[in-house]
């Protein structure tokens, strides 16, 4: 008697726990961070009626580097925010900008914003077709960042209130910590 008491309590605590654990099969593992620092790749945008193609480098929350290649008109500008200030390049020109002196609305400011707005947003994520979405507001409106949910590379950032869409391509891991 004792022993099928035993056998049935068994029973109803192994049923309790089932019902409690997560639902996901034993080989499932948990979608991988996106890597919002520490990393470098080229970027194709739709910015408004433009189309800008470079290379981001985004080393620690706070800063970002962007080099213009496409369009022509705009090859060789780079961008670097520092998180202090900003530094544009241009053929061999070199000056300053106050951040405040740019619009919020301003291609770099909004990639900035984004990714540092993506940090630690663990809530809200969701698993797409495209990949692992975070989602988003920024004082430029609302965003969607995707990554890879294996390796946790960015794949694409839309702010459609900025008109803005963002892929990104050849990504590598710059062993910045951050992000």
């Amino acid at each position: 008697m004792l022993r099928r008491l035993a056998r049935a309590a068994l029973s109803m605590l192994l049923c309790a726990a089932l019902l409690f654990l997560p639902a996901c099969s034993p080989g499932e593992k948990e979608a991988q961070e996106p890597v919002t620092a520490g990393f470098e790749c080229d970027i194709a945008v739709q910015y408004q009626e433009m189309d800008i193609q470079g290379h981001l480098t985004r080393r620690s929350a706070g800063s970002l580097l962007l080099e213009i290649t496409e369009p022509s008109t705009l090859n060789g500008l780079s961008m670097e925010w520092d998180g202090e200030s900003i530094t544009m390049k241009i053929h061999g020109l070199s000056f300053g900008v106050d951040p405040s002196a740019l619009p919020e609305s301003a291609l770099g400011q909004g990639l900035l914003s984004a990714l540092d707005a993506a940090i630690g947003q663990r809530e809200e994520r969701a698993q797409t077709q495209e990949g692992l979405a975070t989602s988003g507001s920024i004082t430029q409106g609302e965003f969607i960042l995707v990554s890879d949910p294996e390796t946790g590379s960015l794949l694409s950032l839309n702010i459609p209130a900025m008109g803005l869409t963002a892929e990104f391509s050849n990504f590598a891991l710059t062993g910045a910590a951050g992000g």
